[in-house]
């Protein structure tokens, strides 16, 4: 792995030395994870039956 190094100047000529190790992130997923889907259905699930009740509710 390489470091990655900065120097950072001081008014007093003193330098400070900065390491940092690259970042090394995964791509986002391009399917929905299961759970989000899950979520989501339950989510409409609900919508979907306060509809119906409160369509029943008011005949």
């Amino acid at each position: 792995k390489e470091k990655q190094e900065a120097k950072l100047g001081i008014d007093d000529d003193e330098s400070k030395e900065i390491t940092c190790q690259p970042h090394h992130h995964k791509p986002p997923a391009a399917v929905p994870e299961p759970g989000t889907l899950l979520l989501m259905a339950s989510g409409l699930g609900g919508v979907y039956a306060a509809y119906r009740r409160r369509n029943r509710l008011s005949m």
